[in-house]
């Protein structure tokens, strides 16, 4: 290469071409820009190969990484929730003993000790389980967490449910909780349910006791009995027999034809001793005394006859215009007494009712 000293434009330019052609190469064979090209060389060939391995590993395997690297992200946080989910998911994946350990405190903080008990308790029983000694530390540090209800009822002989699940005991029993509130169901055939809200303190003992209601019995129901008429027949017949003449009008009815009867004999008997008389048989006296006693007698039974049919009529009016009554009519009685004078002989009626 000739380097030409001009003061010209391009004689400057060609100058400056070569000073930065000189600049270049000294850089390129200078340590740390070979240090530089080492490094860069090296970390392309890793992330190759972590690109590789990535291709290569088993899609399950990926899924649970994937996720435990989510559900630690996620407790870094203290979004327990989505952790535990994040855990869960990645022990479903790929079970491994480690991951155990993470859900079990991620339910320490959601709360759920009786949660994390078990699980850690299936860590410790895992034979892959490495550092059993320091999680059996830690599962009795949980289990001192736990809060114990001493559940009474009476009567006796209660399910009891806690928090919505069946606990299979019945009263009295002892409950282990974690801290914070519960709900308590009880029920006893014959008994009202029972539901209880109780709040328990960590490592604390509670009692709980209650009293069941007895249910009330029901009514029992309503036989259906076949209907009696015999009230409405019997009604029947007493307003049949309100309107029947009373007891009174037929004892004058009966009266007025006893007369009748009698005073018919006893005329006949008078006119048979006038005709006795006229035709001269016996004596005069005897036949005009005998004949004189029918004639009153007649008298007196036509005279009865009358009166008790006034009678009785008048009381046929009178029951008509009455209003219609239930109760029985009292009974009629009729006495007839001969009556006897020095010049007289006759009945006399006697009605009560």
């Amino acid at each position: 290469m000739r380097i030409e000293l001009r003061y010209s434009g391009a004689g400057l330019v060609v100058r400056l071409g070569v000073l930065a052609a000189m600049a270049l190469l000294i850089a390129l064979v200078s340590p740390e820009a070979i240090a530089q090209k080492k490094a860069k060389g090296k970390k392309g060939k890793k992330a190759a190969a972590a690109e590789t391995e990535a291709q290569s590993e088993d899609p399950i395997q990926l899924e649970a990484r994937t996720r435990y690297a989510n559900g630690k992200a996620a407790f870094e946080k203290s979004d327990f929730a989505t952790a535990l989910v994040e855990f869960k998911a990645a022990y479903d994946a790929k079970p491994h003993p480690t991951v155990l350990k993470s859900i079990a405190e991620c339910q320490v903080e959601t709360g759920d000790i009786v949660g994390a008990i078990a699980t850690l308790e299936r860590y410790v029983a895992d034979p892959q389980a490495a550092d059993k000694p320091e999680v059996q530390k830690r599962l009795d540090t949980v289990k001192a967490m736990l809060a114990t209800l001493e559940v009474t009822s009476e009567p006796a002989g209660a399910s009891i449910t806690l928090d919505g699940q069946a606990t299979g005991l019945v009263t009295p029993a002892s409950l282990q909780v974690g801290p914070g509130p519960h709900a308590l169901a009880f029920a006893l055939d014959g008994y009202e349910p029972l539901v209880r809200d109780v709040t328990a303190a960590k490592g604390d003992m509670a009692l709980v006791a209650i009293s069941l209601v007895s249910k009330t019995p029901a009514a029992p129901a309503q036989e259906l009995l076949p209907y009696d008429n015999s009230q409405d027949l019997s009604a029947a017949n007493q307003v049949q027999n309100a309107n029947d003449p009373p007891p009174a009008f037929w004892a004058f009815a009966a009266l007025t034809g006893i007369g009748l009867i009698s005073g018919a004999v006893f005329g006949t008997m008078a006119l048979n001793d006038e005709d006795k008389w006229k035709q001269g048989g016996g004596t005069e006296e005897e036949v005009r005394d005998s004949g004189k006693r029918n004639a009153i007698i007649a008298d007196v039974s036509f005279g009865v006859a009358l009166g008790a049919a006034l009678t009785g009529t008048i009381i046929l009016i009178v029951s008509r215009n009455k209003e219609k009554q239930v109760a029985p009519q009292p009974e009629a009685s009729v006495s007839v007494v001969p009556v006897t004078g020095r010049d007289t002989i006759g009945l006399s009626a006697v009605v009560e009712f």
